[in-house]
């Protein structure tokens, strides 16, 4: 599985989870991959991130800003550790992190 067919498995996953994928980034550059992808659920902006040199995946919210042409900030929520490349072994990462967006936990009644 590359990134793309990773990509495209997070797409689905989302969509469970009335999720909608936004951007992607990939950088395999280097000994260590780096990688992340934004989405939207309930209104909220969300980033997943991958570091190769720790193999931790880091869901982040986003914190925009009233002034036009600002960036984003991102502020970290959770983080787990990943197994590592390839994509297979990061997948159960990925849906540890979405289990907060799953319907019945406290964390999806709260809207975060």
């Amino acid at each position: 599985m590359n990134f793309s067919e990773c990509i495209t498995e997070v797409s689905h996953r989302l969509k469970a989870l009335q999720g909608r994928l936004l951007e992607r980034y990939h950088n395999a550059d280097g000994d260590f991959s780096t990688w992340w992808f934004s989405f939207t659920k309930s209104g909220c902006l969300y980033r997943v991130s991958f570091t190769g040199r720790t193999c931790t995946l880091t869901l982040e919210k986003g914190q925009g800003s009233f002034v036009p042409g600002s960036k984003t900030k991102w502020v970290p929520i959770s983080t787990v550790q990943a197994a590592g490349e390839p994509f297979e072994m990061i997948l159960p990462g990925i849906d540890a992190l979405f289990e907060r967006f799953s319907s019945g936990t406290p964390a999806s009644r709260s809207g975060s």
